[in-house]
């Protein structure tokens, strides 16, 4: 007998959407995410931040059957939010112009980071020795580890309560490969490239799983 395997679809949502449907998209969002998008700066921000909000509220929606606009979160004490009256675990990361969305039936975080040289020193703090020997061989470099590590404290819902550099995850890009920290290795990791100039992971509970990719059509 064979265990069931279980899917979690990671969505791509494409960030660059045209500025005169920002407001119907903004319409999506909770009043608490409005407040949100008004504090950005700069437009380019602020359309990102709609854009990828507005897409994750639609996507929930489809999955529960009603409005976007009448989906309600709560928020842990790290920042990790679930819907209200429990539903469908899901987790949401954006870099640059793209984003992804994670919906499955168990715990789940993801990560996505544009390449860059910037960010690539960032990432580098996170890194032990000799993962930074390792990420040299690597193409996205220590983004590769960045990804692995924030998609799992994401998934955790511990935040940065946990100093990424005490996370040890195998070296990306092995698929499925056991990660933990401090003996906790009962979370399973998939690293993977979603776009040209992207890397990723998605982290989630267990092993018996499997991913499925789609593509987030904005209605033009």
């Amino acid at each position: 007998m064979t265990n069931k395997v279980d899917c979690i679809t990671v969505w791509r949502v494409r960030l660059e959407v045209k500025p005169a449907r920002l407001p119907e998209y903004e319409a999506l969002l909770g009043e608490d995410e409005r407040t949100r998008a008004a504090r950005f700066r700069f437009p380019r921000d602020r359309r990102r931040f709609v854009a990828s909000h507005s897409a994750l509220r639609a996507i929930l929606a489809a999955c529960l059957g009603m409005p976007a606009e009448k989906i309600n979160f709560t928020i842990g004490p790290h920042g990790k939010p679930a819907l209200e009256g429990g539903g469908p675990h899901f987790n949401l990361s954006h870099s640059h112009e793209l984003a992804l969305i994670a919906v499955t039936e168990r715990e789940v975080g993801v990560d996505i980071e544009y390449l860059d040289a910037d960010r690539e020193e960032i990432a580098k703090t996170c890194c032990t020795t000799h993962e930074l020997a390792a990420a040299t061989r690597l193409p996205a470099g220590a983004l590769a580890y960045w990804t692995c590590k924030e998609a799992y404290l994401k998934g955790l819902g511990a935040g940065f309560s946990i100093p990424p550099i005490e996370i040890q995850v195998a070296p990306p890009p092995v698929p499925l490969s056991r990660t933990g920290v401090a003996g906790n290795p009962a979370w399973s990791i998939y690293p993977f490239i979603p776009a040209n100039g992207y890397c990723a992971a998605v982290v989630a509970r267990g092993e018996d799983w499997g991913v499925e990719f789609r593509d987030w059509r904005w209605v033009e």
